[in-house]
């Protein structure tokens, strides 16, 4: 093993091996590991493939993405070079690009504003599925405390103009997030819980109500009490929970639901009236 780190110590050395070799040496130990993860990023980044053929810029990326390293230096190499695909003609490309950026830039030091920087136009894409990722990609790189929040929390309600149930499911996880208390949010995300023709859809506004309404909001409530009768289970069971955060008192929906049992408990009962020719 002894040898081996010798090896690796002197990285230089590696630089002249062809991919296959490089990817052998990966194999090898976790020094020669390290120590390959420079080059193999170098040839895979200089070898991109021309635009003409995006299964190829496909595996490209995905090579990339998956030659990782603890230093910045790789990392920020591998970001760059994904970000340049951020704007390819295809979509399965943009997708790709979005992953392989968010993995590399997941280790940099900065990552947040690097990342809201890149994949902040990303969230406009005209394809759901790379909007969509771009979205929840930023949700991993980006802290709830750091300075470009509000910046995704605004990026985030303009994706709420879109119509695709995964977009608008990934927006209403970021205004969560990062929106804090916003009555117009509020006003905005309410109806959805109960109007959305998608389960998903109002199953994710059940669950950002919480984040964006204060304890007793009235707007709020209706819409999660509405949400509590969902024929989703799954919706049920997130705005009976919602509710409860939300209420102005954490009793106040049990009290409710016993008062309304009480109620039709105590409504006199329609006696059945016997017709004619029959017998009681």
């Amino acid at each position: 093993m002894a040898q081996f780190a010798d090896v690796a110590a002197a990285a230089a050395c590696l630089h002249g091996l062809d991919r296959s070799d490089l990817v052998r040496c990966r194999a090898a130990c976790q020094a020669l590991r390290e120590s390959a993860c420079d080059p193999l990023t170098a040839l895979l980044v200089k070898g991109r493939p021309t635009p003409t053929r995006a299964e190829q810029r496909v595996a490209a990326l995905r090579a990339m993405g998956s030659v990782s390293a603890p230093k910045d230096a790789h990392r920020q190499t591998v970001a760059n070079a994904a970000a340049g695909f951020l704007r390819d003609k295809e979509a399965s490309v943009r997708l790709v690009a979005v992953a392989t950026f968010a993995k590399a830039a997941a280790g940099l030091e900065d990552a947040a504003t690097t990342a809201v920087s890149a994949l902040g136009p990303v969230m406009t894409d005209v394809d759901p599925g790379v909007n969509a990722a771009a979205g929840r990609a930023l949700l991993r790189l980006v802290p709830r405390e750091h300075c470009a929040a509000k910046q995704v929390a605004s990026l985030a309600r303009r994706q709420m103009r879109n119509r695709d149930e995964w977009v608008i499911c990934a927006a209403l996880e970021a205004l969560a997030r990062f929106a804090g208390k916003s009555d117009a949010l509020v006003q905005e995300v309410a109806p959805l819980v109960r109007g959305s023709p998608l389960w998903t859809v109002r199953l994710a506004a059940a669950r950002a109500l919480p984040a964006l309404a204060p304890r007793g909001d009235a707007v709020a409530c209706a819409a999660l009490k509405a949400g509590a009768d969902d024929h989703q289970p799954a919706v049920r069971r997130v705005a009976a929970a919602a509710l409860i955060h939300l209420a102005a008192s954490p009793w106040q929906p049990l009290l409710d639901k016993k008062a309304a049992e009480w109620e039709a408990a105590r409504r006199p009962k329609r006696r059945k009236v016997a017709r004619a020719g029959t017998a009681w």
